[in-house]
């Protein structure tokens, strides 16, 4: 099976031409580009934002910076898909996977100027 089925069915590759997967969570961004089956990935960033087990200090200072990486997180979001010549819309087809709410909403405001979005 190729790598493009892991994003769309084989009816939704079959009755569009441009296709959009996008995945977003607090660590990644990415976003996969299918155009007359050609599969081609545009964005695929990724940031460190993981907690430490260590103690003292140090702790709730890197606890405090983690924090302050979480709630910037649409910023960045937007700041990762405001790119110039990123994306070649319109799409037939996007496809949004996310799993907090507030993400999935800036996500959708962002791309709805690109096509039709499905989220998942």
């Amino acid at each position: 099976m190729s790598k493009k089925y892991n994003y769309f069915t084989k009816e939704e590759l079959n009755q569009h031409k441009k296709l959009l997967y996008v995945y977003l969570d607090t660590k990644r961004v990415k976003a996969v580009e299918i155009i007359n089956g050609k599969v081609r990935i545009i964005l695929n960033k990724e940031r460190e934002v993981r907690l430490t087990k260590a103690g003292g200090y140090s702790q709730s200072k890197f606890r405090r910076h983690v924090k302050w990486m979480k709630s910037v997180t649409l910023e960045w979001q937007t700041e990762q898909f405001g790119k110039d010549g990123l994306f070649h819309p319109p799409y037939d087809l996007i496809k949004l996977e996310c799993q907090d709410k507030k993400q999935r909403e800036n996500a959708l405001m962002l791309l709805k100027k690109l096509g039709k979005v499905v989220s998942l």
